[in-house]
């Protein structure tokens, strides 16, 4: 069981100013097909639901709900160097209210020394069929979904450059700077993400 977006957004936009809100949810269900531990090699499918619960104001809480559908893949390619892919389809329920995307993400990372770890990620959206709605071309990225008309088409490439530290076995603190490489980027500027993973 996967809760993959939730949280609050704190927006700062040109012609907008500042906006706040609570971002939409999205669950599902996550199986892993393949865990080989022997090749060093994972392969999970997967299907989540985002709940229209967001605010307005921050551009969620728009249309009936959204499915998205993928694939992941992981594979230690040589010793301490590891690669993630990712796969699939957000598929709104109302097609007037969302656009369609498909997108592939890649992840690289190498240790480099004692549990300290360099990662690259390179992350393509591609919009397969525009909403009636949103701003005339433009998109939200794997954030937001605009419904915007005039985007089926569009390709939106960006680059991640990061590091993580494991201070223990179930412990992982990591930092990315993420930025388009695509002249084309709509919403998207750059982005700052921070995450921490405990397992258990």
């Amino acid at each position: 069981v996967i809760a993959t977006k939730d949280g609050y957004l704190s927006l700062t936009t040109t012609g907008l100013g500042h906006r706040e809100g609570w971002a939409d949810v999205m669950a599902g269900l996550k199986y892993n097909l393949v865990r080989d531990v022997e090749t060093q090699f994972l392969l999970s499918a997967g299907l989540t639901f985002e709940m229209d619960t967001g605010t307005h104001n921050v551009f969620q809480g728009r249309g009936d709900g959204e499915f998205h559908a993928f694939l992941t893949g992981g594979k230690e390619l040589l010793p301490g160097v590891h690669w993630i892919s990712g796969s699939g389809f957000r598929l709104p329920t109302d097609t007037v209210d969302r656009s369609q995307m498909w997108y592939w993400s890649n992840h690289l990372d190498k240790e480099i020394w004692n549990g300290i770890y360099g990662l690259v990620e390179l992350h393509w959206f591609h919009w397969m069929k525009s909403g009636q709605v949103g701003p005339f071309g433009v998109e939200g990225n794997d954030i937001f979904n605009l419904g915007s008309p005039g985007v089926a088409g569009n390709d939106i490439v960006t680059l991640a450059v990061g590091g993580k530290y494991k201070p223990a076995p179930w412990l992982e603190i990591g930092s990315a700077f993420e930025f388009p490489l695509t002249k084309r980027r709509d919403l998207f500027d750059n982005r700052l993400t921070v995450d921490c993973i405990v397992r258990y």
